[in-house]
């Protein structure tokens, strides 16, 4: 018998660097190039170990720190300032996905564990058939509590922008930021144990359905929204003839409510549990799902988890959502000058003074540009990539004068809901029919 409650993390989940591509130094350059700064390489496989017909996509690693001011705005760390030269988190889980557009469903088609990460960054290589993915994203999930679980609230970060898979070929500089709330690991936390008495027990057997040649299981137990986990407990199976069979214990808050059982099972053989391994329902003797399950104030006892039970249970993070409006102004944008341009940023900090244009692809998690053709009408549209469950600072700008710098006396400038910092909370769902309107700046 094991408990284990694991206590939701409050999520940021950051987009990757994109410094090296988009504005050129004199900003001139747009954002939205072809080449999304990326660089391809011919792929070597004798190094890299595919057949030569796949694409492989390569990146770094960087987990940034950060603690929140007394606004609530972000305040970024420097890593040897908090935690020295030591990394106290987990391993970070790397993949390539499938994404289909309309249902959003998430088909994984490779990861990568980094298990010892190093906090001045970390390589990642993932391998790719073109023909069952022609073009995929790249997210990263680190595990905040080292449990050997990607739960759906561990701090995450996404390319943002789709990778197209180059037969034979690498796609080279798909590097990632992960941004992490500090914690305090060297303090040790209070703890009252647990009393029984407050708990449902849940238990049964873990049916996996495949030959089985080894890899932890494990018992979880979700929010009907698929947010969690927030209980779990690990079983090691048997093997018999058509898979394997375990028992498992698990411990639930009494008059919980509804949530999902779900079974886990490391088929991967990366040593965490994670959206890519196989996963199954709590089902009745023919096999259906009987999730939802209200927990009450009895036990549930005989509840059978079938891992894997084709029904793609795993409970995958939501990465992104979009951020689409428009950017309005009291004229016809084809009243500016020629020279003239609007930039359009979701952005990581909160923005400073005066900033430079060149400066805005390290800064923003996306971002878009309008000159020349572009600027014609009364409304600019924009569809930007956000990450989800996190802060974002939504500015557009107007550089009259094309001079490079932004947010100057005298320029226009727009923040989301009119708000000082531009501040939005992303969540889990799309923001549409923004509207960013351009107001002069006077002080």
């Amino acid at each position: 018998m094991s408990l284990r409650a694991l206590f939701p993390l409050l999520a940021l989940t950051a987009f990757g660097c994109r410094s090296d591509q988009g504005f050129g130094e004199d900003g001139a350059e747009d954002p939205k190039d072809d080449s999304g700064g990326l660089e391809e390489i011919p792929a070597d496989s004798g190094d890299t170990g595919n057949d030569g017909e796949d694409g492989v996509i390569s990146g770094t690693i960087q987990v940034e720190v950060y603690k929140y001011d007394e606004m609530g705005d972000l305040v970024w760390q420097e890593w040897s300032s908090v935690y020295g030269d030591d990394f106290p988190f987990g391993s970070i889980f790397v993949s390539a996905y499938a994404l289909d557009e309309e249902t959003f469903t998430m088909t994984y088609v490779d990861q990568y564990v980094i298990r010892s990460p190093d906090p001045e960054g970390n390589s990642y290589e993932l391998q790719v058939d073109p023909e069952l993915a022609p073009q995929v994203r790249v997210y990263a999930v680190l595990d905040y509590w080292a449990d050997g679980i990607i739960a759906t609230y561990e701090p995450m970060g996404v390319w943002p922008d789709v990778v197209d898979v180059v037969p034979g070929a690498e796609v080279a500089g798909v590097d990632i930021d992960i941004p992490v709330s500090y914690y305090d690991f060297a303090t040790p936390g209070g703890g009252g144990g647990w009393n029984r008495d407050d708990y449902v027990l849940v238990t049964g057997e873990g049916l996996i359905t495949e030959s089985y040649a080894g890899g932890s299981c494990m018992a979880l137990f979700y929010g009907n929204d698929g947010y969690g986990p927030y209980w779990v407990d690990g079983f090691t199976p048997t093997r018999v003839d058509d898979g394997a069979v375990g028992t498992y214990e698990l411990y639930v808050a009494k008059n919980f409510g509804s949530g999902k059982l779900l079974g886990a099972w490391d088929a991967n053989f990366n040593g965490l549990i994670d959206p890519a391994d196989k996963w199954g329902n709590y089902v009745d003797e023919t096999g259906a799902s009987l999730n939802p399950i209200t927990i009450g104030t009895n036990d549930i006892l005989n509840a059978t988890l079938m891992i894997p039970d084709g029904s793609n249970a795993n409970p995958a993070s939501v990465p992104f959502v979009l951020l689409a409006g428009d950017v309005t102004m009291a004229t016809l944008f084809d009243d500016l000058d020629a020279s003239s341009q609007v930039h359009v940023a979701a952005m990581k900090y909160r923005p400073e003074d005066d900033l430079s244009v060149s400066d805005i692809p390290a800064i923003a998690y996306d971002y878009q540009t309008y000159s020349g053709a572009d600027l014609t009408g009364s409304a600019l549209g924009f569809t930007l990539i956000a990450p989800a469950n996190t802060i974002v600072y939504l500015w557009a700008y107007l550089d009259i004068d094309g001079d490079g710098i932004i947010n100057e006396t005298g320029e226009a400038v727009a923040s989301y809901n009119n708000e000082p910092s531009g501040r939005i909370a992303s969540g889990t769902d799309s923001h549409t029919d923004l509207e960013l309107r351009l107001n002069t700046v006077t002080e």
